[in-house]
């Protein structure tokens, strides 16, 4: 606007000295002069200042930071909405008040910043958009009696260059982390480790997965039942619906095909609970289609009971127990045994309702089958909770033993995966104290780390090297996935 008024003024006195002619020619021309220069100028200005964004720096990656750190703890919900990139804030219809209830979980009283740093820069597969992941951290309030050291706070945010400038895509990572000390094992690591081995000790006793249930089972043909469950995959696509898949489609049948065969060979398509590495192709167990098709087979047989056709529908439910047979006995892990085990007493359940009392086998034998079935499944379960209740590394002597036990391609596996897991990304705090953190709650126990760091490593020197290739396997994986569930979005 200066700029056009000046122009403005200069062309008005050109024109005025234009009209006094004369004595004053000198002037005008000088005026003349001083436009055209003027103009001259102007043009060079304007052209300038339109290619100066061309030779602008981008916003540094810790600019971007630090406007965030300051906006986080002076709880500007407002200011944070504006720096997240609009196809996130549109996308997902984030608001203000979204971003207020995020910011409520982490009182801004109580946090002081503590540094930041770049984790990693990289571009996308074309080259066009440039990303930067980077991890921010606050000291933090103490947040329980129980944990006495102050917790810092760490949180990991994925930005997108867009424009010249960095936009906060979405956060990676939220928790608080906490530095404990304690005596390795401690009263609750003992009495965790006590159960599961009274549960073991009768686990044993019952046999895993027992011979009850063969009385049941009709002679199996030869082979393996691989052709039949590949097909099933491909009929699970196209037959899957919102309640599961039609009793009366072919999967049912497929599935009470595969039933009849001696062997499963499930292993030869599916991995066990673990994946063996990078070179394992082979895909993991679709335990939701399975269990579609088995609920459907029942279905199927309890239509057939109405219609008095009881025999076929008794056969149905032997299949299905037969198929339960062939999941137990292959050594693929835990979940192998428990969803075979639960296949089994789906059938039993159905055949104590309609086999008659006397006769061999009778109802009384399928009602005490489903009972047997059942306390197996309460004890492998009880079993397992005693390694899974990590917080507080509760779960690190349970884990130590089942690690150390020979032959075993049930416990064992999981057991070296909770000592991975306690050994590199620590423990959680227990359930109360993250529920009032309003994110995860982290325990790092430099000693504690040490037990399990030592426990693998001795596990890691058998002979075959067989022990060490599958410790190195879930380092690896526990290194790169995010084991425990954090706070990770903004709404």
């Amino acid at each position: 606007m200066a700029l056009l008024f000046v122009e403005t003024f200069l062309f008005l006195a050109h024109h005025a000295l234009s009209r006094l002619g004369g004595g004053i020619r000198e002037a005008h021309t000088a005026l003349g002069q001083i436009l055209r220069n003027y103009r001259v100028c102007c043009c060079a200005a304007i052209g300038l200042a339109g290619l100066l964004p061309f030779f602008s720096t981008p916003e540094e990656p810790q600019q971007a930071l630090s406007r965030f750190a300051n906006m986080f703890l002076a709880q500007e919900a407002g200011a944070v909405l504006q720096i997240i990139h609009s196809d996130i804030v549109s996308g997902k219809e984030i608001r203000v008040k979204d971003v207020e209830s995020f910011l409520k979980r982490f009182p801004a009283g109580s946090l002081r910043f503590k540094d930041a740093r770049i984790d990693e820069r990289f571009k996308s597969e074309d080259g066009k958009t440039e990303r930067f992941k980077a991890t921010l951290g606050f000291f933090g309030p103490t947040l329980a009696p129980k944990y006495p050291e102050p917790a810092v706070l760490h949180m990991t945010l994925l930005w997108v260059l867009d424009d010249g400038k960095w936009w906060l895509e979405r956060p990676l990572n939220i928790g608080y982390t906490i530095n404990t000390s304690a005596i390795y094992p401690t009263p609750q690591q003992e009495e965790t480790a006590q159960r599961f081995l009274a549960t073991l000790t009768v686990l044993d006793k019952l046999g895993l997965p027992g011979a009850e249930d063969l009385r049941f089972l009709d002679p199996g043909e030869q082979g393996t039942a691989v052709e039949q469950y590949r097909e099933l995959e491909n009929l699970y696509k196209a037959e899957k619906g919102r309640e599961g898949v039609d009793p009366g489609g072919r999967g049912v049948q497929v599935l009470l095909k595969a039933a009849t065969k001696s062997q499963g060979g499930l292993l030869q398509i599916y991995h066990e609970d673990f994946k063996e590495g990078h070179g394992d192709k082979r895909k993991p167990v679709p335990w939701e289609m399975f269990r579609d098709y088995v609920e459907a087979a029942i279905k199927r047989a309890k239509y057939l009971e109405r219609r008095e056709k009881t025999k076929q529908a008794e056969t149905i439910y032997r299949r299905v127990i037969s198929m339960g047979r062939q999941f137990v006995e292959e050594p693929g892990g835990f979940q192998f045994m428990n969803w075979g085990l639960t296949f089994q007493r789906q059938g039993a359940q159905e055949l104590a309702r309609i086999l008659p009392t006397k006769g061999n086998p009778s109802r009384r034998m399928a009602h005490n089958l489903v009972n047997l079935i059942s306390r197996r499944l309460d004890l492998l379960q009880t079993a397992f909770g005693c390694m899974d209740d990590m917080a507080d590394y509760k779960s690190l002597k349970a884990a130590i033993i089942a690690s150390e036990r020979p032959n075993d391609h049930i416990f064992k596996p999981w057991g070296i995966n909770t000592l991975t897991i306690l050994a590199l990304k620590g423990a959680p705090a227990d359930p109360e104290t993250v529920k009032s953190a309003g994110a995860m709650a982290l325990v790092t126990d430099l000693g504690m780390q040490k037990v399990a760091l030592a426990t693998l490593e001795k596990l890691g020197s058998e002979p075959t090297g067989q022990l060490r290739r599958f410790i190195e396997n879930q380092k690896e994986w526990v290194k790169s996935h995010q084991v425990y569930g954090t706070a990770n979005t903004f709404q």
